[in-house]
């Protein structure tokens, strides 16, 4: 069956919800594809490496802040606790990166159905409110599960023009590949709180259909 996306809820205005589910994606593809965009742009590889790395400097990332509002204050940050998701899923599920990618994807295999295989990354309450008062680096992914033959993501915030690409193949790369061993065709949920970016929308699908099919 060839890849489909279907819409269950667009951005209307900024900061609206979203929610769209991406079927039948060939495992082979997106892994190439997606190989493909970490060459060819160094926002996206630097974010790679910095997950990889566990590196957590902010000064990775100072070059890109011109045109990503997301990094508009990355300079005020000494580190990147809540960006990385790697070091991040450490935190929130204490537990060491490989040790919750082991367990995952253990309860995976045992059983695809389970409603418990949920990686958790969203910061506490005391975390957002010290970041609305000073600079502080929370997550924007609250949640990622594994469910069937679908990674179902829950983000926070979601800047759909500049981030959304660059979050869907690191979470990729480092939590769905690994534990659900993606040889056959699975699927993508992928669902925000708010949106940042909402006139862009549409595009990113279209983008994002074409980079992966």
């Amino acid at each position: 069956m060839s890849m489909h996306i279907e819409v269950y809820k667009e951005p209307w205005v900024e900061n609206d919800a979203y929610y769209f589910k991406v079927s039948n994606l060939n495992s082979n593809k997106i892994k190439s594809a997606f190989e493909k965009l970490i060459q060819e742009d160094d926002y996206l590889w630097a974010k790679v490496k910095a997950f990889a790395d566990f590196d957590l400097s902010s000064k990775n990332f100072e070059k890109f802040s011109s045109d990503r509002p997301s990094l508009q204050n990355i300079s005020s940050l000494d580190k990147l606790v809540g960006s990385i998701y790697t070091y991040a899923s450490e935190r929130r599920n204490e537990m060491s990166y490989s040790e919750l990618i082991e367990c995952s994807k253990e309860l995976y295999e045992e059983n695809k159905c389970n409603r418990r295989n949920v990686i958790r990354l969203v910061n506490s309450f005391a975390d957002y409110y010290r970041s609305s008062k000073s600079p502080y680096d929370v997550s924007c992914l609250n949640l990622i599960q594994f469910y069937d033959k679908t990674a179902k993501l829950v983000f926070r915030a979601s800047d759909i023009k500049n981030e959304l690409l660059t979050d869907i193949v690191t979470v990729y790369k480092f939590f769905i590949e690994p534990i659900m061993n993606c040889e056959n065709d699975f699927d993508l949920e992928v669902m925000a709180l708010t949106g940042q970016n909402a006139d862009y929308f549409d595009n990113f699908l279209l983008d994002f259909e074409m980079s992966v099919s």
